[in-house]
């Protein structure tokens, strides 16, 4: 059987192809054998894309696009070099989580029998400090966005406790729940489908703003609204634009826009640029770091993918099956990882 395998991830393509056809808006700019083009690729279109993947032997402050090939950029000023500390906290306790759990009910499939439980999160504890990034990895299914959204308060656990700035939050109703949802924003996977296709872009980002009673008027509003689209790299001509009108990278951007509308302590990012082309991918991860220096932002850090997070997150936390098996800096855990589930997630990374 021959395969034709459409992607965009160069390292998968290594791992599985014999051939790759490099694409680039509509036009082939490398065809040849797997191994000569990831050894040396001709077309800086290719080279980009070789580029963009985060490095796993070095932590650079920002990564590479496809732009930075086919039309340097220029430089970017006032953006100062974050090291954490050696135990990766870079902050005060800002989120506290002690024994959560969680259950899902199944439907029966006999007639006379009982529905059954599922527990997704088996007695969870995860701290997280003001200022850091902690990547939260683990394979689908094993429990991090039903973490994500206990800890914003769409579900709510059956056991355990969660603290917020020493208030706990667990069960929290009505008007102090909308506070704390100004405090604590959520970016999903798929940008599209968070957005109202009928609502324009602009008016997606001024309403979490009307909601908690932010910055006093609709004009006012519109004009955070316009100064949030240009801080992500969009433009106020686009404010009236509705969501199919964009490419999923700058939905993605919007997300972030309308999340950061309300002015939070904790963006919660859900599998945020799991969807996205390696380059806009990229691009995304350099503007989530330069709004975290920007505002002061505190990040939980939701993926699949270890080459990611390690990149992105000062500390990281991998989740098997409900629980957390391992717990350490990035670097700790790529370069000693103690647990095997983790050996196996650092082995499962397709290689340039």
């Amino acid at each position: 059987m021959a395969m034709l395998f459409i992607t965009h991830d160069l390292g998968v393509v290594k791992e599985i192809a014999d051939d790759v056809l490099v694409l680039y808006r509509g036009e082939v700019k490398e065809f040849g054998p797997v191994k000569d083009v990831i050894a040396n690729p001709q077309a800086d279109y290719t080279k980009g894309l070789l580029a963009c993947r985060p490095p796993l032997n070095e932590k650079p402050r920002r990564l590479k696009t496809v732009e930075d090939f086919l039309a340097p950029p220029p430089p970017k000023a006032g953006i100062s070099e974050r090291i954490p500390s050696p135990s990766g906290r870079v902050g005060e306790g800002l989120l506290s989580i002690t024994n959560l759990h969680k259950f899902f009910t199944q439907p029966s499939k006999g007639l006379f029998k009982k529905d059954e439980q599922i527990e997704v999160l088996k007695g969870i504890s995860l701290d997280v400090y003001k200022g850091e990034s902690l990547g939260l990895v683990g394979e689908s299914g094993c429990g991090k966005s039903t973490l994500g959204r206990n800890i914003i308060r769409l579900l709510t656990p059956e056991e355990g406790e969660i603290m917020y700035k020493g208030k706990d939050i667990t069960h929290l109703k009505g008007a102090d729940l909308r506070v704390l949802r100004k405090e604590i924003q959520f970016i999903f996977q798929d940008p599209f489908s968070s957005l109202n296709p009928k609502q324009r872009i602009g008016e997606a980002i001024v309403e979490p703003m009307t909601v908690h009673h932010l910055h006093g008027s609709t004009s006012a509003r519109k004009q955070k609204a316009i100064e949030l689209l240009e801080k992500v790299g969009l433009t106020a001509e686009q404010y009236n634009r509705y969501p199919h009108e964009f490419s999923g990278g700058q939905r993605q951007r919007i997300g972030i826009a309308r999340a950061l509308a309300v002015e939070p302590e904790i963006i919660i990012c859900d599998e945020s640029v799991s969807a996205l082309d390696v380059s806009v991918q990229a691009q995304v991860l350099n503007l989530l770091n330069d709004l975290k220096d920007d505002f002061g932002l505190t990040y939980l850090f939701i993926s699949h993918d270890l080459s990611v997070v390690k990149y992105f997150s000062d500390r990281v936390a991998v989740m098997n099956k409900g629980k957390i098996v391992e717990l350490n800096t990035s670097e700790a855990i790529y370069r000693n990882p103690q647990n095997e589930y983790t050996k196996t997630l650092l082995a499962a990374i397709p290689g340039l």
